[in-house]
């Protein structure tokens, strides 16, 4: 039995990673988490309750809005500055250490993130592999980088299809798709 966090964020590749998980941990192995910055648009908890509908399970939700911070606003004014060379001190605050402290309360295996499947993303995730001391996993193997392992390597985790097609895909279908993004829906490899 393995205790696995899910972190939701909102997104599509958050909800289809922590689907993801639940298929190959199962449901009463993983916790769904989602840290709320106080400043999410009104459809993110709509999608959220979909979301907890689609997993048979709630998301729970953790913040420091109201204990450090009243605000995402206030937090700019706190530190007297909203971006630079390391990132936006909102997400800082708000999202990475709100995580980090949660984690120190819960015992866990695993972690599941979502990640766009592209070069800014890759390398997200990839700092965060090398500064959390953690692994991860392609659910497609990307031909930019093939030592990364993906789904396909690892056969005995038994990945089964995830949904039918439900209209998600289609909110930008009028944007130009990138390439891994238009060879990922058009092979259909997941759904």
């Amino acid at each position: 039995m393995k205790k696995v966090i899910c972190w939701w964020s909102g997104g599509i590749t958050s909800a289809v990673a922590c689907k993801v998980a639940i298929d190959l941990f199962g449901l009463d192995n993983c916790r769904i988490v989602m840290i709320d910055t106080g400043n999410e648009y009104p459809n993110t908890y709509r999608f959220k309750d979909d979301c907890s509908m689609w997993y048979g399970k709630d998301i729970e939700v953790i913040t420091d809005i109201g204990k450090q911070y009243e605000s995402i606003q206030d937090v700019w004014r706190t530190h007297k500055y909203l971006n630079v060379a390391t990132g936006a001190i909102c997400s800082t605050q708000l999202n990475r250490l709100v995580r980090e402290k949660w984690q120190e309360s819960v015992d866990f295996d695993h972690q599941v993130f979502g990640f766009e499947f592209d070069k800014k993303e890759f390398n997200r995730a990839k700092s965060l592999t090398l500064n959390q001391l953690m692994q991860f996993i392609f659910l497609k193997k990307h031909p930019d980088y093939p030592d990364v392992i993906c789904i396909d390597d690892k056969p005995e985790m038994g990945v089964k299809p995830l949904f039918e097609c439900n209209g998600f895909c289609g909110t930008n279908n009028l944007n130009e798709k990138s390439q891994t993004e238009g060879g990922i829906n058009m092979q259909q490899t997941l759904f």
